[in-house]
């Protein structure tokens, strides 16, 4: 909690202290529902990872309602289990991710949103592939050099898990693709 409220304070004064607030609730529930599935779970301490995903979309989409009216999400998420370690990270890369899309990638966007998660796990690799079909990155933003609190957040996330995750423009919207060595 400590990391993630300093990360949020080089923010302050870049943008709105509702929205500063906003992000860091979101991060906060996201810590707290891990807690509480790790709990839950007889294989301490492990996580269900599909299950823990699955109800992160869902109070996602309560909490930015407002944003996420309209949008399909589909999910392919594998039934294995993670480690704290891995699954709190892994967890706010997807949060980040979604509120992204809900915030920014369908604004004046008419046709059918839709958001794509596929979290396989194949042993001593995890696979995250993101996609949405909004209006995509602007040109004049590079997600390598950009330096948002959320691609900040994304990329430390990354570096925590030891992957990277890559930004690609897709045909329609985004594609985010995230390798993760669980070794």
């Amino acid at each position: 909690m400590s990391a993630l409220t300093n990360l949020h304070r080089i923010y302050a004064g870049k943008i709105s202290p509702e929205e500063l607030l906003n992000r860091l609730q979101e991060r906060q529930i996201v810590i707290s529902l891990a807690y509480e599935k790790l709990y839950q779970n007889k294989n301490y301490p492990n996580i269900k990872i599909r299950d823990f995903i699955d109800e992160l979309i869902l109070r996602e989409n309560k909490t930015l309602s407002t944003y996420s009216a309209g949008i399909h999400i589909t999910t392919a998420v594998e039934d294995s289990e993670l480690s704290l370690k891995k699954a709190l990270p892994l967890a706010q890369i997807t949060v980040e991710l979604l509120s992204n899309s809900y915030r920014h990638a369908f604004t004046g966007f008419n046709g059918d949103k839709k958001i794509d998660l596929i979290i396989k796990n194949t042993g001593p690799i995890l696979e995250l592939e993101y996609t949405d079909n909004g209006c995509g990155l602007p040109e004049s933003l590079n997600p390598e050099r950009t330096k948002t609190l959320g691609m900040q957040f994304i990329k430390s996330l990354s570096r925590q898990l030891g992957g990277k995750a890559e930004f690609k423009a897709a045909e329609e919207g985004i594609n985010v693709s995230l390798v993760i060595n669980l070794n």
